[in-house]
């Protein structure tokens, strides 16, 4: 059953509440002690599988394979003030530890599922240690037995109780097994019986990410307050779901994801690094110490935008936490130097779809973000005075809440015949064999000849140029992408500056609207598509005017017989590339664009491809 908001938040609370009770170093230092020591234990056993796999499946060493790292409120206090009591005294805070995993998303599709499986082994084996050496040391796990959670005016009272025993949680993938939920298997060990062990779940049932947590499970009861009623005190709903006391999570964004393959180009490019940083408890005159791969505040500060774009945006899943994001955001900020700071307004400008100029500037404001931000302790936000952070993330989220991206077919009609030109104006003669169209409208006709989903609301991606392009000669692909890349900012901007010629015709209007007077840029990604027989090699440019995306072509060393263009159902003399192609390139495209709308609509468009035509 769907919980409402009220019953999400509430549960939510409750489980924070429970969670810093036993990662409170001073009163569970055992927990904490073994909590470190299994986290860098992972670490290592995840070094050594890489050098496993290297013999194993004779993959070239000069390939990462996987990256691990800390993540989360305790990552974020040890990197902001590693010489802070998080890092030095509280085993990185008063938190869980969140942790990830990220798969190349690029290794041959056979090679993926099998490190997936491995290290799916290995997870679960390093958490059950985790939680027998937990119940070796024999904590007294005890919380109050009431506990109450503060919701905007209301207070709400609940008795809590731990379960016993703990288990192992299965959440299953419903489309993919059938099955839902499996809680039967409990977590014991026979050299100690009676012992109280923590329990384990792994969820295969989030969208976008597998999930492995260790911790604690509890349920909470409503209770009435006691005669006479304060003001706001009332009985709050029924929670059917457990609280969590969490100790460890270990996330791995999924095998052929959009989630995947952004976080794995950021590590790949420098973006995002990670450094081993050194975590201390300070335990009975001691101090005990493990080394963590923490990532950089660069990482901290994109998690921030990217939470707070969520919440303008009416998708995020824990609004209740976006006065934490602007704490953290501004503290990420204000340390900064000034050079830091300019990359840091250059990160909000990018997704928020415009330059960095004009981030200061207050856009028209959105009465539903301040009700969002006012309603979850972030109203102070709101107030903030111009050139601060919060004035300026403020600002990003109008801008994204305000964003419209619909669906127009005439514009993809415009942007065929620009690609059309460019091949004529750009390549020499005979380099493309043939063009597979790819944008909103190829997408719109795949869909109406799917006949099942409903076009009333197609999401539109704001990229009207989107195509596959047939290389004849494989050895040029790499000198053709090349080629484009280096030439299209002129040739775009010059092909602009021809058609500004009155009456404009429908191509010449789109050509004007979007490279006239533009900053224009093009991004380079290689990658390669698993098909039979073999692999194609591709790369994929994405066009920029102004800091937008607005375009997207991807050439492929691919054979007709692997991937064919099929003739558009709507436009005969036209043809789509294949929904495999569709699917790949809006994923390499979503990874790309740092712009949260246009992302975010390639993100739903992958998906619904997805949903309509699995890969597997």
């Amino acid at each position: 059953m769907q919980e409402i908001p009220l019953v999400r938040s509430i549960r939510r609370d409750l489980s924070r509440q429970l969670t810093a009770t036993i990662n409170d170093a001073a009163t569970y230092p055992a927990v904490r002690i073994t909590v470190l020591q299994s986290l860098s234990t992972l670490w290592a056993r995840l070094l050594s599988l890489k050098e496993v796999l290297y013999q194993d499946l004779g993959v070239n060493p000069a390939q990462p394979l996987f990256y691990f790292y800390m993540k989360g409120g305790n990552a974020f206090e040890c990197v902001i003030n590693p010489g802070g009591p998080a890092a030095t005294q509280q085993g990185g805070g008063k938190s869980d530890w969140d942790t990830q995993i990220v798969v190349d998303p690029w290794a041959p599709i056979p090679i993926q599922n099998h490190i997936y499986a491995v290290i799916e082994d290995l997870i679960l084996d390093e958490l059950r240690n985790c939680a027998v050496e937990i119940a070796r040391w024999n904590p007294e796990i005890t919380s109050p037995n009431q506990l109450q959670s503060q919701q905007s005016a209301l207070l709400y009272l609940y008795e809590v109780t731990r379960d016993d025993p703990q288990t192992i949680r299965q959440v299953f993938d419903h489309n993919r097994t059938g099955l839902w939920l499996n809680t039967q298997r409990k977590l014991v060990d026979r050299s100690m019986p009676g012992a109280e062990f923590p329990g384990m779940i792994f969820n295969d049932g989030i969208e976008p990410f597998l999930l492995y947590r260790l911790g604690y499970t509890w349920h909470a009861e409503p209770l009435q307050w006691p005669a006479p009623l304060l003001p706001g005190q009332t009985t709050g709903p029924q929670i059917e779901r457990p609280l969590l006391m969490e100790l460890i999570d270990v996330t791995l964004p999924r095998l052929n994801t959009v989630e995947a393959v952004e976080v794995w180009e950021d590590l790949r490019s420098g973006h995002m690094q990670i450094d081993p940083i050194d975590v201390s408890l300070q335990y009975q005159g001691t101090t005990i110490t493990q080394t963590l791969p923490l990532p950089s505040l660069v990482y901290h500060f994109d998690e921030q935008v990217l939470m707070l774009c969520e919440v303008a945006a009416g998708v995020s899943k824990s609004v209740d936490k976006v006065a934490r994001r602007f704490a953290r955001l501004a503290q990420i900020y204000n340390a900064g130097t000034a050079l830091q700071q300019a990359d840091y307004q250059a990160r909000m400008a990018a997704s928020a779809g415009i330059p960095v100029a004009q981030l200061p500037v207050r856009p028209p404001v959105v009465g539903a973000v301040n009700a969002v931000l006012t309603n979850n302790g972030a109203g102070a936000a709101l107030a903030a005075a111009p050139g601060t952070p919060e004035y300026m993330a403020v600002n990003m989220m109008y801008l994204v809440a305000s964003r419209q991206l619909p669906y127009d077919g005439e514009q993809s009609i415009a942007g065929r015949q620009t690609i059309s030109l460019m091949i004529a104006g750009l390549l020499p003669p005979l380099t493309i064999t043939d063009v597979g169209a790819s944008d909103d409208l190829a997408l719109y006709s795949t869909i109406v000849r799917n006949g099942y989903i409903s076009t009333d609301a197609f999401p539109g991606s704001g990229i009207d140029m989107a195509a596959w392009l047939r290389v004849r000669d494989a050895s040029k692909l790499e000198d053709t992408a090349h080629l484009l890349r280096d030439n299209l900012p002129h040739w775009l901007a010059n092909r602009a500056t021809q058609a500004n010629v009155p009456p404009l015709t429908p191509l010449n209007r789109w050509i004007t609207q979007t490279f006239l007077n533009k900053t224009i840029r093009v991004e380079l990604r290689e990658h390669t598509t698993l098909r039979q027989p073999g692999t194609s090699r591709e790369q994929t440019l994405v066009i920029f005017c102004d800091d937008r995306a607005v375009a997207c072509i991807t050439l492929t060393t691919a054979i007709a017989s692997q991937a064919p263009f099929i003739p558009d159902p709507l436009m005969p003399t036209v043809y789509l590339a294949s929904v495999l192609d569709m699917t790949e390139q809006h994923k390499v495209a979503a990874a790309t664009i740092k712009d949260f709308c246009i992302r975010n609509a390639l993100t739903k468009q992958f998906d619904m491809l997805n949903r309509l035509f699995p890969r597997s």
